[in-house]
């Protein structure tokens, strides 16, 4: 049992949410307490795994008429976009290849006002929050359109979907 906790806390530590699940289902009751010394957030793991799914569930490429794909430049990636008639809201889906290493992206995320001067004046007053296997990130940008300075707020949640479905 001890080696089924381990693979337990090795998959949460590498954001296998769903692998994690499907092992802690077999676990014996009087086990279950026991995962709480090696994974002390256990207790949050079907929060972080509905919020994956709904992560997962709002990125999908759109299959209905109403949204128009864009492509970007050399293969980079693409958006999706839909006016919604009632209030006039757009609504964007963006899917890009990040560049950099996986250690720069990841440091992006974690500390974002640190790699501020990467962005060479482009966003300022960048800020980030962590909790519960999500970061919540806050920068200043000019608009493109209009020049004015407008507020970016973005929650992104971190997982290795290997182990999804889809």
């Amino acid at each position: 049992d001890s080696n089924v906790l381990r693979e337990i806390a090795d998959a949460c530590n590498l954001c296998q949410l769903e692998r994690a699940m499907e092992m802690a289902d077999t676990l014996e009751a009087d086990s279950c307490n026991e995962i709480y010394e090696v994974v002390p957030w256990f207790d949050k793991l079907p929060c972080r795994l509905e919020r994956v799914h709904r992560v997962l569930e709002a990125c999908t490429a759109p299959s209905s008429s109403d949204w128009t794909r864009f492509d970007l430049e050399a293969g980079a990636g693409c958006f999706w976009r839909r006016w919604d008639a009632t209030t006039g809201a757009l609504h964007l889906i963006l899917s890009w290849v990040a560049t950099g290493s996986m250690e720069q992206v990841l440091a992006y995320y974690r500390d974002a006002d640190e790699a501020e001067p990467l962005w060479q004046g482009e966003c300022w007053e960048m800020r980030c929050q962590h909790a519960h296997g999500a970061s919540f990130q806050r920068w200043l940008q000019k608009e493109y359109f209009t020049g004015k300075t407008t507020e970016v707020l973005v929650e992104r949640v971190l997982c290795d979907c290997m182990d999804h479905d889809r």
